[in-house]
């Protein structure tokens, strides 16, 4: 619990806001998750890291890589 309060602490330190006025339709199953993909997009994310079902399905949107925590943890493993 420690080391993810330190984690948080240390993304919210190096967090980018981004306005959100990008419009898609990228996550037809779940249009709330769009909200996720905008943000990746305004903010030039390379990842989008997800446990949820609907946005893990999209695999990748305009050049953003979708994956679980446990698969962006064995990409920073093996760089």
């Amino acid at each position: 619990p420690e080391q993810i309060d330190r984690w948080v602490i240390a993304l919210a330190l190096i967090a980018e806001p981004t306005e959100g006025n990008l419009k898609i339709r990228a996550v037809e199953r779940d249009p709330n998750d769009d909200a996720y993909v905008v943000a990746a997009l305004e903010g030039r994310a390379g990842y989008i890291v997800s446990g949820d079902s609907d946005l893990l399905e999209l695999h990748e949107y305009r050049g953003v890589r979708i994956v679980t925590a446990y698969e962006f943890l064995r990409l920073l493993a093996t760089g």
